[in-house]
This record gives structure tokens, sequence and C-alpha cells, in this order.
């Protein structure tokens, strides 16, 4: 105690910034630790019945480009449903030629002139009625399986009291800084320790599981049917009451996202971050807490710098932080066989707030959007 009350104040930020670098050191590997392990409980031969769901909305050139890799999967017991949501295109009759092919393919449809504000959930509830299996996987027409075993993969995470799971998707690879793909990496990371912490906020409209007996009990969009937002995290907050939420980490049943188009990964963005704004601080706080430490060692030493305080110590601790966030988000990327975001990677390590902070601001804007 009385070491303590010697030590000078400028002595006192040293030894606070030192504690919190080590903190954070700690978090972050047994962090990596945590989500490199091998998943366990996954039934790998399973054989349960699956329905997959997807809407599609005037989509009838990329229903030809994309539906076949989920009509072609190596999976014994499945049906594909595509719901029409008001498409006034070549939908129909691409979706009529289709089924001569794939018996397994079923359709229905809201017809143009329906009145509501946004019919997305709408096409949701009407594509889990028509099921008839108890395992639902939904996606986006815009998308497709990466291997062809995905429907395998993604349904034997469905054991014991498994209630939903979440899966990875995102954009094919870029050459360069590749943000929209740093960021799906980075949520998806995000949601897997969401999940571990039992903070059921975050869906995967991209790739996401669930069972209809729980979805159908709950009626899930009873009160906010005409909205866009929270067609994915809604039914995750609601089921997992049921049971048990999991994220795959399996690569063969990612998805990968075709439409790369500005807008989308824009839109997708302003989306995330208009959900999170209904976060609770739990989840707020898990999601965000290690983030806050490695910042509190930055505008530390920072500060200490600036005034020319204890300088190669500081240069040192920021070094360690910064190639510490580095490995292990580069060892968590290379777990999933996410490719060429190295570069990127260094960038979000340093300046990662400021693209965070835009689209942040960005959904503030857009907020009618998903009303």
């Amino acid at each position: 105690m009385e070491l303590v009350a010697n030590l000078k104040p400028e002595e006192t930020l040293l030894i606070s910034c030192m504690v919190c670098a080590f903190i954070y050191f700690c978090s972050a590997i047994y962090r990596c630790f945590v989500f490199c392990l091998n998943d366990k409980n996954v039934n790998r031969n399973t054989q349960d019945g699956v329905s997959v769901i997807i809407t599609v909305n005037d989509k009838a050139g990329i229903i030809k480009e994309n539906l076949e890799y989920f009509l072609d999967q190596d999976y014994p017991n499945y049906e594909v449903i595509i719901v029409d949501e008001c498409s006034e295109d070549d939908t129909q009759d691409v979706l009529t030629d289709m089924q001569r092919k794939y018996p397994h393919l079923k359709t229905t449809r809201i017809f143009p002139g329906a009145i509501f504000r946004s019919t997305k959930k709408l096409a949701i509830n009407l594509g889990v009625v028509a099921a008839q299996y108890d395992i639902i996987l939904f996606s986006e027409i815009t998308c497709r399986p990466a291997t062809r075993n995905w429907i395998k993969t993604m349904a034997g995470y469905f054991t014991g009291k498994t209630v939903a799971v979440i899966g990875y998707a995102n954009y094919a690879t870029l050459r360069g800084l590749d943000f929209p793909r740093m960021f799906r990496f980075m949520h998806y990371i995000e949601t897997f320790f969401l999940v571990r912490a039992k903070c059921y906020v975050a869906g995967e409209g991209f790739n996401m599981g669930f069972r209809k007996q729980h979805f159908l009990a709950d009626n899930i969009f009873s009160n906010n049917a005409q909205t866009y937002s929270g067609y994915d995290s809604k039914i995750v907050k609601a089921i997992s009451k049921h049971g048990s939420v999991r994220v795959v980490r399996d690569t063969e049943g990612n998805i990968q996202i075709g439409d790369f188009a500005r807008q989308v990964w824009t839109d997708g963005m302003a989306y995330y971050y208009h959900d999170k704004r209904a976060w609770t601080f739990l989840p707020f706080f898990f999601a965000n807490w290690q983030r806050i430490v490695r910042w509190a060692v930055y505008v530390l030493s920072l500060y200490m710098l600036s005034n020319e305080l204890f300088v190669p110590y500081n240069v040192a601790i920021i070094g360690f932080t910064f190639i510490t966030n580095v490995i292990v988000m580069n060892i968590s990327r290379k777990h999933i066989k996410q490719t060429s975001l190295i570069f990127t990677s260094l960038f979000f390590c340093l300046l990662g707030f400021i693209p965070r902070w835009y689209y942040s601001f960005h959904s503030v804007l857009t907020h009618k959007k998903w009303r």
C-alpha cells in the first residue's frame, strides 16, 4: 500500500495502461482459442427432413443463376420453397420451368397489389406454413451455398435442444482493401461471442435456420409484420427461450453472397446498425468491452507520448497491442478459410472505428427504409 501511495501520477498512468494491455492480450488469446476449437455435438450423418425457404422479388435473372445451387445439394431429404413477393417480371415462368427438372422445388406467392409496407415477414410466414419439415433454413436468392454440403452441415447442428443455428455468409473475394467482406467477418465473430454470452440479438438473414414448431407457437411477427427490420434477429431472440442457439463454424456450411453492388452492402451495413440500436446494455457490453479496453490502451499511451512520458514503454505497449489484435484476427480469419483479408485487417485494427462510425450514422439517415 505504501508503494502504491508513493507512485507519481505519471507512473500510475503507465501501470494502468500496462494493466489494460495485459487484460486485452489475455482476452484476445482466450477468444481466439475458443473460436478456433472444433465444434462438438454435431451430427454429421443426420438425415432429418429440411425445408429451405427463399423469398424473391423481381429476380428472374438471378434465380436462373443461383437457385440450382440450393436445389443440387448432397442431402437425401429436403425441399426448397420459393415465396414470390409480388414479382412482376418473369419469375413465375422461370420457377415453372425449374419445377419440371426439380420436383422438390415448391412455390407460393404474394400477388402484386398486396397492401403492405413490407412483404418480407409475410413471405417468411407463408414459407414456414408451407414447409413440411421441422428444420427450416433460409437464405436469399442473391446468394449461393459455397458447397453441396450446406444443408447437411447446417442440419447437423440441430442436435439436442438446439432451436436455431446461425451460419456464415460473405461476399466473394476482392483484391485490395475489402471493407464489405471485413465488416461481415467482424460481425460474424461478434455474433459468435454474443451467442456464447447468451445474448440472442443478432441473426443472419443470408444463412440461418430454426425449428418450425417454435416459430409457429410464438407467432413471432404478429406485432411487426409490416416492418422489414428484425426479420432475422427477432426469430433468434424469440426462439432462444425454447433451447440453445448455435453458430456454425464449419466452412462447409458457408454461403457466398453474389450481388456485390455498392448499394447492396451499404444497405446491409445500415440495416445492421439500425437493428443494433435496439440492443439492451448487456449485448452492447459483451460486443464492445474488448474494443473499449484496446482503445483505452491507445488513448493512455498516446497521451503519455504527447507529454514525452516513458516514450520507449508506450511505443512498445502500442506495438504489442496492435500486433496482438492483427495476429488474433487473422488466426480467426484463417480458421474459417477467409482469404485475402490480411491488408484490410491491418487497416481495421488501426482505423476501423472510422467506417464503423460512418455506417452507424448512415443507418440513422436510412431509418425509414427499415420501417
